[in-house]
């Protein structure tokens, strides 16, 4: 039996409530003492609510609503009256962060916490999160927790209780009329704003997408349901609708089965013109529907949403921009300027105004404070003209970073601004990841760029064996390990280096050289501590590689997945900076480009084409000897045709009589494969020089000849008709790659021609 508070708190627990109600807000109590104490002080005040009462413990008395930290997100999208976090031997701020947005108005969010002093200082498990091998959970660094406390005591609107009997809140007393909520069957004028934007995408000329933004809270999958009510009442419109998760749409439905039945419809209606579809099978062949609305876009990847920006010409598109499970405002950019390129005519609706509980919410300002999850880059404007000498740039001392909240802010925004989706553990990351180093460039005292650099190898030669072995996979060293796994390395973990993990230049300060500067600052820097190499890993873009390609790096992996956040392939570059990382560097990327090729056929098969020609010419870049880094023809693809030793003793004539008879003679193109594959290595490879190519002759040979995709593959990506139009395109490209007596085919005049050969006009 649980003991009943004391008159005086009891008395004190339920005029916040009431106090909470009368302002449709939500507060943060937070109960410092021993773990037992703030186990028994969350119960009895729970006594107190009526409703659902969530228990985040992985320690929650017997019988309660108990989820644990990893599941937290399970409760976005819907409502609680009071959650009970506790923090004293697990602090996951991704979790507490979610969860708090569930608890609607009214309700209170009880953080259980040792006391603020000796907080900081206790063992935290959540902390394995970010430790990197040979640092241990209990190891890491206590900044994030210590600006969290610190934060909170600066808040007057949490309410602070000690379990020994301290209580320390103040109430807002405000006279008239209690806040509303919006009424039953009614909405906002932001939400009214999104369902006429809804509404157009359908009525209006086609390829006009919506984008609708919001804070979480603001009604904006109710919004989305309501519109495709109205949608298929009026017009019958077949609405599908697709997400990262079937969960994330239930509150969508539950509007629009709700205003169907309140227009006098039949639930039938909802099932047969709404429905729900998986991304996979949105993407991968194009749905029948009148309207395709994309909730949640953030958690797809960014390279999803461009595909079906292009298969489906009505199509809607809403996503949390700031919300409890992190910032996306990363994406809001990033999707903008993809949406300016490829549909100048989209319409975007912001809805700020909160449904769940009313504006200036305490609960939601703390949260969003102490886990910065409003954060935001502001830097002054670009000056026309500036010395690059005014510029300053420095590794800054994370403990400096901790005490300048402003400069935390600056960091940390940028770094908001220019991820896909950025999570309170990436600010914990920055400030306690044990491996981490931060480097900002700073015009007049004010931050321009920053960059994250993880420190990384320096294993011994025995973890560095089980790693090969595939016994053991320490936390950390992605790079290090990435050679040892994949391409077999087992010096690489051996070696040490620096590899950026994030690097940003404000939108204002781009184009003038300022990430450039920077990485080179990072790279004397890596010298300074006498580190073998200096790498970096990123999502693969053409103008990625070409950034890092222009700084002096070049490519030694490619992952064979694509990355969950921005749908792109893994790619790692890697410069030498001693003896040791030389021999690594060069190793590294001769197998890499002798595995490349092998590699495109399948687990890289899907790989855009303009990347595979990039890296290429990347590689060759770096090798002054191309042919050392010339792949060699497998043994399936040798033909009698032309025999083997002939094409390694004198190649280009015997590769020039195939591809002349493929170009020219319509040799059948099973036959000249063989020869088309081994030419085509050899001219990536650098072992010829060839005339410029045309983007589409490019990524015909590389999408046929390399990655062996279908002929209907290959002519859609290319915007061409079928196989005919293809197999032509192939052979004009043959015909401008080969050549007869030191003279290409298209170079050659009317008078010199090879008996029974015409040339094509």
């Amino acid at each position: 039996m649980i003991p009943p508070l004391s008159v005086d708190r009891s008395s004190a627990v339920e005029s916040l409530m009431a106090d909470a109600n009368w302002h449709r807000w939500r507060r943060l109590l937070w109960i410092t003492g021993s773990h037992e104490e703030c186990l028994l002080a969350a119960e009895q005040i729970t006594q107190l609510f009526d409703g659902r009462i969530v228990w985040i413990s992985d320690h929650a008395p017997p019988g309660k609503d108990q989820i644990a930290a990893h599941h937290a997100s399970d409760l976005l999208g819907r409502e609680i009256s009071c959650l009970v976090f506790d923090a004293h031997q697990r602090f996951n701020p991704d979790a507490l962060a979610a969860a708090s947005g569930s608890v609607k108005a009214g309700g209170l969010a009880l953080l259980l916490t040792p006391d603020a002093v000796s907080w900081p200082d206790q063992l935290d498990l959540d902390k394995a999160r970010i430790a990197v091998h040979p640092v241990t959970a209990d190891r890491v660094t206590n900044r994030f927790t210590r600006r969290f406390v610190r934060q909170l005591g600066l808040d007057s609107t949490v309410v602070r209780w000690s379990a020994r009997g301290e209580w320390s809140y103040s109430i807002q007393t405000v006279a008239g009329t209690p806040a509303l909520g919006v009424a039953a069957n009614s909405v906002t004028p932001d939400q009214q704003k999104a369902i006429d934007a809804i509404t157009n995408v359908v009525i209006g000329h086609r390829r006009r997408p919506a984008l609708l933004l919001s804070d979480r809270g603001r009604g904006k999958s109710a919004a989305l349901g309501i519109a495709a009510a109205h949608l298929i009442s009026s017009r019958q419109t077949r609405i599908r609708v697709t997400a990262p998760r079937k969960s994330a749409c239930k509150t969508l439905f539950k509007h629009a089965l709700q205003t169907l039945r309140a227009t006098g419809n039949r639930d039938g209606e909802s099932d047969k013109n709404l429905k729900f579809i998986a991304p996979d099978k949105v993407i991968g062949q194009r749905v029948d529907c009148d309207l395709l609305i994309v909730d949640e876009a953030a958690g797809l990847p960014l390279n999803h949403l461009r595909r079906l920006l292009k298969q489906y010409p009505r199509i809607a598109f809403a996503s949390t921009v700031h919300g409890y499970e992190g910032s996306g405002r990363g994406f809001a950019l990033r999707f903008n300027e993809i949406l300016d390129a490829q549909t100048p005519g989209w319409s975007k609706v912001v809805l700020s105004e909160p449904i769940r509980y009313a504006a200036n919410d305490p609960l939601e300002k703390t949260i969003f404070q102490s886990l910065m999850l409003n954060a935001s880059a502001d830097a002054p404007a670009c000056p026309e003209e500036f010395l690059v000498d005014e510029i300053e740039f420095k590794k800054i001392n994370r403990d400096d970073l901790y005490r300048d909240e402003m400069l935390l802010r600056s960091v940390f925004g940028l770094l908001v601004m220019a991820h896909y989706r950025t999570r309170p553990l990436d600010l914990r990351q920055l400030l306690d990841g044990p491996n981490v180093r931060v480097w900002v460039a700073c015009w007049q005292h004010r931050v321009i760029a920053t960059a994250l650099v993880c420190r990384e190898g320096d294993i011994d030669q025995d973890l560095a064996v089980k790693i090969f072995n595939g016994e053991r996979r320490p936390r950390g060293h992605l790079l290090a390990q990435t050679l040892v796994g994949h391409l077999g390395i087992t010096d690489a973990a051996t070696t040490e280096g620096d590899r950026i993990m994030r690097i940003v230049v404000h939108p204002n300060w781009r184009g003038r050289g300022i990430g450039s500067r920077l990485v080179s600052e990072m790279e004397a820097g890596a010298r300074r501590d006498r580190l073998d190499w200096f790498g970096v890993s990123f999502g693969a873009s053409r103008q990625l590689l070409y950034f890092w390609g222009a700084v002096g790096l070049v490519p030694i992996y490619v992952g064979s997945r694509r990355e969950p956040t921005s749908g792109a392939h893994s790619v790692m570059m890697a410069a030498a900076l001693s003896e040791a990382g030389q021999t690594l560097v060069q190793n590294a990327s001769r197998l890499f480009g002798e595995k490349f090729v092998y590699w495109l056929a399948e687990p890289l098969r899907e790989l855009e084409p303009a990347i595979v020609a990039e890296l290429f010419q990347l590689l060759n870049q770096f090798h002054h000897q191309p042919a050392d880094n010339a792949p060699s023809r497998p043994p399936e693809q040798q033909t009698d045709t032309i025999a083997m030793n002939e094409i390694k003793e004198n190649p280009r004539p015997a590769l020039d009589q195939e591809w002349r008879a493929f170009a020219v003679h319509k040799r059948a193109y099973e036959e000249a494969l063989p020869s088309l594959v081994y030419g085509f290595n050899s001219l990536l490879a650098g072992q010829s020089e060839y005339p410029q190519l045309s983007d589409q002759q490019m990524t015909i040979l590389i999408m046929k000849l390399l990655q062996k995709r279908s002929w209907k593959t290959v002519a859609t990506a290319t915007g061409l008709s079928g196989k005919e139009q293809v197999m032509q395109a192939m052979r004009d490209a043959a015909a401008l790659l080969t050549t007869i007596d030191g003279k290409r085919l298209t170079d050659a005049d009317s008078t010199t021609r090879i008996p029974g050969v015409s040339v094509p006009e």
